[in-house]
């Protein structure tokens, strides 16, 4: 009879352990559902339109997040910072690295030569 008891104690901690884990497998549910992609990661270039003259390629140093924005923090090819950029300007004033077309064709527009296509 000492072994049932022992068993059935085994089996109501497993039981118990397995609805503790269900409980955080949801809240970790809940907090991927309100998590999102960044599109782009540390270490990746970027392009930047600078003094709406020049295009000039970037490296991702971090990001700076805050309660109302993201910012992205751009270093040049010495490492030096750069300073920071919106990520709500991504395709206004800095691209991805495979969008440089894109970050020529806005420059012409900046500068007003109108449908320009590098």
């Amino acid at each position: 009879m000492y072994a049932e008891e022992c068993f059935d104690k085994i089996i109501d901690e497993y039981k118990t352990r397995i609805e503790e884990l269900e409980a955080e497998n949801e809240e970790l549910r809940a907090q991927l559902d309100k998590a999102f992609e960044l599109p782009c990661k540390v270490g990746d270039r970027v392009w930047k339109i600078v003094d709406k003259k020049h295009i000039f390629g970037y490296l991702v140093r971090s990001f700076l997040i805050t309660e109302t924005k993201i910012l992205v923090e751009l270093e040049n090819k010495k490492r030096y910072k750069e300073g920071y950029v919106d990520l709500k300007d991504l395709g206004k004033c800095w691209f991805l690295e495979n969008q440089k077309e894109s970050a020529e064709f806005r420059l012409a527009e900046l500068k007003g030569e109108g449908d320009y296509r590098g």
